[in-house]
């Protein structure tokens, strides 16, 4: 395959989408958590979720969350959708300090 070729591939967006898609996968193995309801393992997740989707748009950003979504639950495990609401509900539950 040509550089021109490979370096296009290599830089599209669907590959981009692909390997953070990946890396969630593989985060999601290496850390799972002993209870899917765990606030504090969904928080982290957020943050590398986050570190991950930043980099993206429009909808290769709905893409990836919702490939991250397709992926929790086949694991067993609760939606990011939900579990990022959950945690916006919970966030705006703890009284801010003065």
């Amino acid at each position: 395959m040509d550089s021109f070729l490979r370096e296009s591939l290599e830089n599209s967006a669907d590959l981009r989408v692909w390997r953070a898609i990946q890396a969630i996968r593989d985060y999601s193995l290496q850390h799972a958590p002993d209870n899917v309801s765990d606030f504090s393992w969904w928080g982290s997740f957020e943050q590398f979720y986050l570190g991950l989707a930043n980099e993206f748009t429009g909808h290769d950003r709905e893409a990836l969350e919702i490939a991250t979504d397709a992926l929790l639950v086949r694991a067993g495990m609760q939606s990011w959708s939900l579990a990022k609401a959950a945690l916006a509900v919970s966030r705006a539950q703890v009284p801010a300090h003065e």
